[in-house]
């Protein structure tokens, strides 16, 4: 792994040894069986650029491999330090990829300590599925109970504790992981950019609101607990979300499936190395 493409994070759309690598690590995946415990991943990287973990870990290998072993829900971190690689390589390892079915023994995370929970909430939340916009779930996190107002805004580093209840789910679990991530980050953020209107107008066509209301909700600074950003970019006919996951270092998602309505609990905490 000499090489510069050698040593880049795993690609949404592999090249060379990266789709070997992602081919041999998803069939690892899939032969991992549900437990009755969530799927444990962690990636880790001394590369401290931007990144989406949850991307990493999940979607870039592809939501299907997974499907057998997240019944029970899902559990990630992003770490700095990198184990010593159990092979001989040319240069030092960048990046590390581990999956399991275990217990929690030693607290709730592995990598990061929680120092205090930001906010609590809870919300209802319509039917999930891969086609799940982040938008629906901003919506119904701003209809939540339990949101507190911002005394201050927290710039450090946060995970997520969730519990997902829903009737049923149609897919692997990891499909909705990052529209509900999304979503949720969202919706402690506040919008600050020079394409409000454009941006309010296509979320407001999604959700079938007035653009006015979807405005207010976006620039809505009382729950702004994790900053200011420009939360949504025009793409075409759409949008794009845009929080600031890469400051989420671990989320704990439980799923509860049977139950009569979708509902999602949760916290958000701040967290240390």
């Amino acid at each position: 792994m000499s090489s510069r493409r050698g040593r880049r994070q795993l690609q949404f759309e592999p090249r060379g040894w990266q789709r070997e690598f992602r081919a041999i690590l998803r069939a690892a995946i899939s032969a991992l069986r549900g437990t009755g415990l969530p799927l444990h991943a962690q990636y880790r990287s001394a590369v401290r650029e931007h990144c989406d973990t949850e991307n990493i870990l999940f979607y870039n290998l592809g939501t299907s491999a997974f499907a057998a072993a997240t019944a029970a829900g899902v559990h990630f971190e992003r770490g700095y330090v990198v184990p010593a690689c159990p092979v001989d390589l040319c240069s030092e390892p960048l990046h590390y990829h581990r999956y399991e079915t275990r217990s929690d023994t030693n607290g709730l995370f592995h990598l990061w300590r929680e120092t205090s929970q930001l906010a609590r909430f809870d919300c209802l939340l319509p039917r999930l599925s891969a086609d799940t916009k982040p938008a629906t779930v901003w919506l119904a996190m701003h209809q939540a109970s339990g949101l507190v107002p911002a005394s201050a805004v927290w710039r450090g580093e946060f995970a997520l504790q969730l519990k997902l209840r829903v009737p049923e789910i149609h897919a692997s679990p990891v499909t909705v992981v990052k529209p509900l991530l999304d979503g949720v980050i969202a919706a402690f953020c506040a919008y600050e950019g020079t394409r409000l209107m454009i941006a309010a107008e296509r979320v407001a066509a999604q959700l079938g609101l007035d653009a006015q209301r979807a405005a207010e909700l976006l620039t809505d600074q009382s729950r702004a607990l994790l900053g200011y950003y420009e939360l949504v970019v025009p793409r075409a006919t759409s949008v794009q979300w845009q929080p600031p996951d890469d400051r989420c270092m671990a989320c704990d998602l439980r799923l509860e499936i049977g139950t009569p309505a979708g509902k999602l609990d949760g916290e958000l905490l701040a967290v240390t190395e």
